[in-house]
């Protein structure tokens, strides 16, 4: 089995659009073609807000996605409070964001707070939109010390490999044995030095014990890399792939500006913060 992983596309069509060619042509993977069994497309969460296609995204991803998770973002989208945990301009964002969802897409994100659909196992693995632990509360995984409270010092989650996104910078965190220790947590950003070429950084995690993976954000990168990103992980090998790939962010930036977004939402994709 092949997983497809995809989080916080946050309504950015044409970085999703360029994942989406990118899985096709480099993995042969189509998110419109009929599953064979051998792979399957997760969405770790946060489909809408910050950006001026949630509509467009959420058709898409919820006709071809597997599965799909809720993100902080999603649920805010449809319960107005929830807003007041959001800082100002995120706010705002999600209040265009409420005012512009189709009907049919509010009533797909209140069917996943109704299933509350934060995470789920499948095959050993874990898929969450943030921690594994506690997967509701919405916290973040931005060291090691998360990665510990988060995931690798609860017993469930011995043997098993998590993907989560949430915090829009990738990092991979293994321990090589059990009852690990924190001291006994490897791991780290994944670096990527480009900013407009495709790059893929692979991972053999065969020898971990247990694993948590933060994939790249589709929609708004924060690890200073503006480039569009996702992530595949083989279970047959075992080996994770982090990918990125350049995509037209100006034509992103001139529909934000079009409708009025707050000028640090949309400048802040140039670079990738």
């Amino acid at each position: 089995m092949r997983y497809f992983l995809i989080g916080d596309v946050h309504g950015n069509l044409e970085a999703l659009d360029t994942v989406r060619k990118d899985m096709l042509t480099n993995y042969g993977f189509s998110f419109n073609a009929k599953r064979n069994g051998k792979s399957k497309l997760i969405n770790l969460g946060d489909s809408v807000g910050y950006m001026a296609n949630p509509n467009e995204v959420m058709n898409i991803v919820f006709r071809s996605a597997d599965e799909n998770l809720l993100g902080n973002h999603d649920l805010a989208s449809v319960d107005e409070s929830l807003l007041d945990e959001f800082n100002p301009m995120a706010a705002e964002a999600l209040k265009w964001t409420r005012s512009n969802l189709t009907p049919q897409n509010k009533k797909r994100l209140l069917d996943l707070v109704k299933k509350r659909r934060y995470a789920f196992k499948e095959n050993g693995i874990v898929f969450a939109h943030s921690t594994p632990y506690a997967s509701e509360a919405m916290n973040y995984v931005e060291n090691r010390h998360d990665a510990w409270s988060g995931f690798f010092s609860h017993e469930e989650f011995e043997g098993k490999i998590a993907f989560v996104g949430h915090i829009h910078g990738p990092q991979i965190y293994v321990v090589y044995k059990s009852n690990p220790k924190r001291s006994d947590i490897f791991g780290r950003i994944v670096e990527f030095n480009s900013w407009d070429q495709r790059k893929v950084v692979s991972r053999d995690l065969s020898d971990a014990k247990s694993a948590l993976v933060v994939i790249p954000s589709v929609g708004q990168p924060r690890d200073s890399c503006p480039m569009t990103g996702y992530a595949v992980y083989d279970c047959q090998n075992k080996k994770v792939d982090m990918v990125r790939v350049p995509y037209n962010v100006a034509k992103t930036q001139d529909k934000m500006i079009a409708f009025g977004f707050d000028e640090r939402l949309y400048l802040r994709l140039g670079v990738g913060r």
